[in-house]
């Protein structure tokens, strides 16, 4: 993916504490390292602020909203990304702008149409923002929610996304970046360079690995052996 000067010469704080080792999921995904987004935004809090400011003066930026649109925020429904979502709607959109938090993963089309249809019409500007772009999946889901919600009489969708962290891999970005309407807008306050996602038919190593050492806790008749597997199980 393209990173400009910009997002070069950034400087970004990032304490030991943020970086944390395991096994950790988010939706059907599963790594090695994860970072507490809430910690990242809250030891970048006032670098974050001026990025958003410099978007807020961009002309890519007016060239999509006005002050008098009506603006709808859509992100997925985990906590770890609220402040961030709230840091955006106050410095871009003057704390005016409607939020929509919801979870396409368990629930259904119908009752997005039905609670959040009108909201989604009557919009301006729709835009996605969240903690984190990883798979792109999550961002995917909510796609195909809201385009067909939208009136399709209507050339309206989702005109921006918005980022603290962009993990993703280049296929992902560029295929987000097909999805926005008019101009390509992505921002992401920090990029960072991360493995190639495991393919949706591959099994994660950790996994693996995890089966395992549940067979050997199965198999074995030590009770002292079967505290060890299990331990390296949990990790």
């Amino acid at each position: 993916r393209v990173i400009d000067e910009k997002d070069l010469s950034r400087k970004i704080k990032f304490e030991k504490r943020t970086l944390s080792y395991g096994h950790h999921t988010r939706g059907n995904g599963h790594f090695l390292y994860s970072v507490d987004t809430e910690l990242f935004l809250e030891q970048n809090v006032q670098d974050v602020q001026k990025w958003l400011l410099e978007i807020k003066n961009s002309d890519k930026f007016k060239n999509i909203y006005k002050e008098s649109d009506r603006v709808v925020i859509i992100s997925s429904c985990h906590y770890s990304n609220t402040s961030f979502i709230t840091l955006v709607n106050d410095v871009l959109f003057a704390s005016s702008a409607n939020i929509i938090h919801y979870d396409p993963s368990n629930d259904y089309i119908q009752n997005f149409q039905i609670i959040y249809g009108r909201e989604i019409n009557d919009a301006d500007s729709i835009f996605f923002v969240d903690d984190s772009l990883k798979s792109g999946a999550t961002f995917d889901r909510i796609y195909q929610f809201v385009q067909n919600t939208l009136d399709k009489k209507q050339e309206k969708g989702i005109s921006g996304c918005f980022f603290l962290l962009n993990k993703s891999q280049p296929y992902t970005f560029n295929n987000l970046k097909t999805k926005l309407i008019g101009e390509e807008l992505i921002f992401a306050f920090a990029n960072l360079h991360l493995y190639t996602s495991l393919k949706s038919y591959e099994v994660s190593p950790l996994e693996i690995e995890e089966g395992r050492y549940k067979t050997l806790v199965s198999n074995s008749f030590i009770d002292s052996l079967k505290v060890h597997f299990q331990k390296q199980a949990n990790k």
